[in-house]
């Protein structure tokens, strides 16, 4: 299961950063097809990122699942440090962040119409996909969630890549509002 949660991972946090560099005119397009959905290419890539979401979401599920319900020893040696010395709690944060909340906005045909509704979402994905790689990676280094000076750098590391997404992101809406369209 471990492979298949990469990729869920990998995936998620890829669509999510491509949606910020979608123009706003993808979600200019109204109308519906004959099946009642949305022919917005915006709505699409949204839909796709929920999809995604929900893929992640089953795959995060079974793998803790199987983990301790087999009783793997190997396995169990890989969970237990992500669930002890308070990473549980950042491992918690990460799911309900990054895939809890905007899986849920999703699901609101307004919130997959809307580019600066998608635009935040995918500032959030990501930014909770870079918490994920902490608790993915810093247990296995020994690192202790405890630590101030690692919390303290994630921390800010974490709100300087989504401010700098976010600036670019913004840079974009405003040169699409002054007619420069880079779609």
């Amino acid at each position: 299961m471990g492979p298949l949660y990469m990729v869920a991972y990998a995936g998620v946090a890829g669509l999510a950063a491509s949606m910020l560099f979608v123009g706003k005119g993808a979600w200019s397009r109204t109308g519906m097809n004959a099946g009642g959905i949305s022919r917005s290419p915006g709505n699409a890539m949204a839909s796709l990122l929920l999809a995604a979401l929900l893929f992640k979401a089953y795959f995060a599920y079974s793998q803790y699942m199987l983990v301790w319900y087999a009783q793997l020893p190997a396995e169990q040696g890989w969970m237990a440090p992500r669930l002890a010395d308070g990473w549980s709690v950042c491992g918690v944060w990460a799911m309900a962040g990054g895939i809890l909340v905007p899986a849920v906005c999703l699901m609101l045909p307004g919130v997959r119409r809307s580019a600066p509704g998608c635009r935040a979402l995918s500032v959030l994905i990501v930014a909770f996909s870079l918490l994920e790689a902490c608790w993915l990676v810093a247990p296995a280094e020994g690192i202790s969630s405890s630590d101030g000076m690692f919390a303290s750098l994630a921390g800010v590391a974490t709100v300087m890549i989504a401010g700098l997404m976010v600036l670019g992101a913004l840079a974009r809406s405003r040169s699409e509002e002054k007619g420069g369209r880079n779609e």
